[in-house]
This record gives structure tokens, sequence and C-alpha cells, in this order.
């Protein structure tokens, strides 16, 4: 009689395949010849999300990696999209290549990300950088254009910002105009701001703030006043939207859509159902912090491969812990700017700019990627500062090294 239980992951972004690659380095002999993880993605590649702006800008020409670079070699992949989840069957349903399959699980991990489409009239005749084919054809987009040629980027966060910078120091032949609903990264000090606006105002980036697009023209973007901005391409690069399969298949969400879980991950009607990255609210004091991004998506994806763990073992699951160090930002390719921010996000004294803040973006920026890599041995040991309030670092990985070995013992023949 096969006994075989199966990890479902929905999703390959920064989220799902740590959850992945820890889970599966974790597992004890014995639990890994009783146990199936399987992963199921539209495409058998990694996206490095944190590479599309520069894709679009043309200052990479691949933001892309084979999963098998990444991923555990012992993860099995399913290349589909999932358009179900059937929760009452603990089973999933994904339009493959060769038809539709229904695959049951034991566990499922919900990470599918996020993406940022534009939803106001018009939208549809802009770009955006959500997501890696729409990423290409922003760049598509950008090299069809000739000098003089004016670029409007809409969205004042660090998306935003980015971009702009970006394709203003790759392209110093196009007008680049960068607007936003509010003030330009309001969420950093003053000092930072002005910082970041003289680096924007040295690319030639022109900064119109608080002001909010209401809709989007082939040749022009209106503002809420009614003012029009010419625009020969407009990228989107205002806030994130997640994919509808949590509410198309009856799981509770929040009102923008994602999967709501409590502090440990799990959903409230069905424990076995699992969420991380973008795609997931938490509630309590353990995610009314948190930020999208990888740097919360990949430390939550580790969790959850803890919260499985403890699921599967029938040991009680321990409530997330993610914390911040740092925020960082690329102001193209030689600048950079790095606040210094608590755990609970909130920014300190403590900047970082120029060349110098430019390096350590960059190794942040490599570092996620050899940190996800990691865990395919040495599960436990991507670094997370922990959560506000909470004494030390890498709890998580020193809860889930210490059930490793109780598992062990308790298993072994």
């Amino acid at each position: 009689m096969n006994t075989t239980r199966t990890v479902a992951i929905v999703g390959a972004g920064y989220a799902g395949v740590l959850a992945a690659n820890r889970l599966q380095a974790s597992l004890t002999e014995t639990e890994r010849l009783s146990m199936s993880i399987v992963m199921v993605n539209p495409r058998a590649v990694f996206i490095d999300r944190i590479r599309l702006h520069q894709l679009a800008a043309g200052t990479t020409d691949a933001a892309t990696i084979p999963l098998d670079h990444v991923l555990h070699p012992d993860v099995t992949v399913i290349v589909g999209e999932v358009t179900r989840i059937l929760p009452e069957r603990n089973g999933i349903v994904i339009d493959a290549a060769k038809g539709p399959i229904e695959l049951p699980y034991d566990v499922l991990i919900y990470a599918v990300g996020s993406g940022a489409p534009p939803s106001i009239p018009g939208g549809a005749s802009s770009h955006s950088v959500g997501t890696h084919d729409e990423a290409l054809m922003a760049g598509a987009a950008v090299r069809r254009l000739v000098p003089g040629n004016r670029i409007v980027v809409v969205g004042g966060g660090a998306t935003g910002v980015e971009m702009a910078s970006e394709l203003a120091e790759e392209n110093p032949q196009m007008d680049i105009v960068l607007v936003s609903a509010g003030l330009l990264l309001s969420s950093l000090p003053q000092r930072g701001r002005k910082y970041v606006k003289s680096t924007l105002a040295f690319l030639n980036v022109q900064v119109v703030e608080n002001e909010r697009v209401v809709h989007v023209d082939m040749n022009f973007v209106e503002l809420e006043g009614g003012r029009r901005i010419r625009s020969d391409l407009t990228i989107w690069t205002g806030s994130f939207t997640v994919p509808a399969l949590a509410r198309a298949s009856a799981l509770a969400v929040d009102a923008a859509g994602r999967l709501l879980v409590t502090e440990t991950l799990q959903h409230q009607a069905y424990p076995n159902i699992i969420g991380a990255g973008d795609s997931v609210s938490v509630h309590g004091d353990a995610g009314k912090h948190l930020r999208m991004g990888c740097a919360v998506a990949a430390p939550m994806g580790g969790h959850a491969a803890v919260t499985a763990l403890a699921y599967l073992r029938c040991q009680p699951p321990t409530a997330l812990s993610i914390g911040f160090f740092i925020r960082c930002l690329s102001l193209g390719r030689r600048n950079g700017f790095v606040q210094h921010v608590g755990k609970d996000d909130v920014p300190k004294r403590v900047q970082l700019s120029g060349r110098a803040g430019a390096w350590v973006k960059e190794r942040i920026c490599v570092g996620v990627i050899s940190g996800i890599q990691k865990e395919r041995t040495s599960p436990g040991s991507y670094w997370t500062a922990p959560a506000p309030g909470a004494r030390t670092f890498l709890r998580g990985a020193r809860r889930l090294n210490q059930s490793r070995v109780v598992a062990g013992r308790k298993k072994a023949p």
C-alpha cells in the first residue's frame, strides 16, 4: 500500500523555493522514503524579481535562473498553473501541458507571489515590471523609442525609483518623468528622500509628487486634477496585486485577495494549508509590520517549511518571527541608498549612499539567491533578523535544527 505523504508547493518564487529547499533538506532518512515534495509553477525557471527593473531598462539581459540551479534535486517539479484549490478534498487542479491534473496533498504551501497590473482606465496602454513577461515587453518598448521620447514611470515607491533611475542612467537621451501619488518614498526620513531626489535630478529625472494618475492613454497620462503629461511610454510600478487563486477557491482572503493566515502561517479553517510571501496576510502582531518584497517572502518561505514539518510530525507550530535591519535602493548601476531600520522597519539615523550604497545593494541581491541555494544543504541557514521584541537572531533555524534531531532519534530504525 502506498503511504507516501505529499507536500504541494504552489509557486516557485523566493518564498516557494526556499520553503521547498528547507523542507526537503530537513527530512530525516525515514521521512525521505515516505514523503514527496512537489512544486507546481507555470514555468521551469526561477524569476529573480528584484532584477526585473533592470531587464526593462536594458541593464541586464536575463532575470531568470533554471529551477534546477536553485532547487533541491529531490523536489519534483510540475510545470503548469494551479487553477483551483479543493481544500475539502485536499487537492489542487493543475492546468498542465498534457491536460488537467488533480494532485492530492497532505500539506499545501501557498506561495503564488504577486504582480502589478494597472487597474485604472486605460491601464492596458501602459507596461509593468510586475512579472517577467511584462518586464520583457517593457524592455522591448523602451528599445523602440527614439532620442527625445518621454517615458513616464508611475509610482513613487522603491520599484518606481529604481525603475526611473535605471532607465535614466542607461538611456540618457530619453526624457524620464516619475509621478508619485504622495511624497516620493514617503516612509524614508527627510534626509534620505532629499538624497534620492538629488540623485534623480542628477540623472535628469523629473519628479512629480502628490499627483495621482487616474487615466493612461497611448500618448499621455492624466492626473486627478485633469492635468495631462505627455508620455510616449508609460511604465506602471504602483501597488502590487495578487492572483485570484485563493478567492476563487473560496478560501478566506483580505480585501486585496491575499490568503488570510495565522501567526504560524496556517489557514484558520484548514491548518494543512500554509501561506508564505506576497500572496498572504498574516494576522496578529507577527504580521502587522511586514511589507511585500523578497526581504519578507524568503524568510516567510523558510518558516512555512518549519510549520509544515511541525504539522507532519504532529508537533506544535511556532509563530512567525521576522524583523528588519536595512532597506536598500539601487539608483542606477553606480549609485545606491541604504537606510538602517529597526526590527519594526522604522528608520534609524544611519544611512549609506553613493557607490558604497550600490555595492551593499548588489551584495544583498546576490546574497538572496546564494542564501536560497544554501538551504538545499544547510536548512535554517538563511539569515533573518527577529521580530520586534524577540531577543535573538535565527530562532527559527535553531528550532528547526533541534526538531530535526529529535525527529531523527524518534524515527531511527
